[in-house]
């Protein structure tokens, strides 16, 4: 009987062990890159980005304490606002513009505010806000500012010389963005917010202060 002895050489040992490992790093590689990579252009978004303009566009419903409501009503006006964007930062600028038909007169020392007769209402706000992400794609901003409202009449018969109340305000925008390009999204807004007007320094027939909520579509581009 002989034994029969299988020999290997020490270079072919060290080719196979090099092989074995190779092909163990090889196959870590592609299972790790994969997800690192999706994860990376998963976050690459407007929520990331150093700097951004958003433009938005649309209407504004308003309710009033019942003093203003007597006098103006609650309606409806155009809202547009122009938000900057510094990382999750916001400085926002908005106008509220309407013509409104007074319900009620109003009597001042020089003039009178006749019912049916149009005046010209501007509200002007200015925001502080933070920008939180909820969720991909669907972001939260509340903020706080100023907020003064300038009357003027639309057909004025003589000069009038109205006050301009300011106050402050203090809200929440809830935003959708859907992308359009690289940095570029359409986005649809939901705004909500509390206004402390101060039109009782206009009259004191007047109430102090509103609710407002503005929907609508916006642009943002983000850099």
């Amino acid at each position: 009987m002989g034994i029969r002895l299988k020999l290997y050489s020490p270079g072919m040992v060290r080719v196979k062990r090099l092989a074995f490992i190779f092909s163990v790093m090889i196959s870590f590689h592609s299972r790790s890159q994969q997800p690192i990579k999706d994860t990376v252009i998963h976050h690459t978004s407007h929520k990331l980005t150093p700097f951004g303009v958003q433009l938005n566009s649309g209407v504004a419903k308003y309710w009033f304490d019942p003093d203003t409501e007597k006098y103006f009503g609650n309606y409806w006006s155009p809202a547009i606002r122009l938000n900057f964007y510094s990382k999750n930062f916001i400085i926002g600028l908005g106008l509220r513009p309407i013509t409104l038909n007074t319900r009620d007169t109003l009597f001042f020392d020089q003039y009178a505010l006749h019912t049916h007769q149009d005046v010209r209402v501007i509200n002007g706000v200015f925001i502080l806000g933070y920008k939180i992400e909820v969720v991909r794609n669907f972001s939260l901003e509340p903020y706080i500012g100023g907020v003064v409202t300038h009357f003027s009449l639309a057909h004025p018969t003589q000069g009038v010389d109205v006050e301009s109340p300011m106050g402050y305000t203090l809200g929440v925008s809830i935003n959708k963005y859907f992308e359009k390009f690289q940095g570029q999204y359409l986005v649809v807004f939901l705004n909500a917010n509390f206004n402390k007007s101060n039109y009782s320094h206009v009259h004191s027939d007047l109430g102090d202060s509103f609710y407002a909520m503005e929907f609508g579509l916006a642009y943002m581009i983000c850099r």
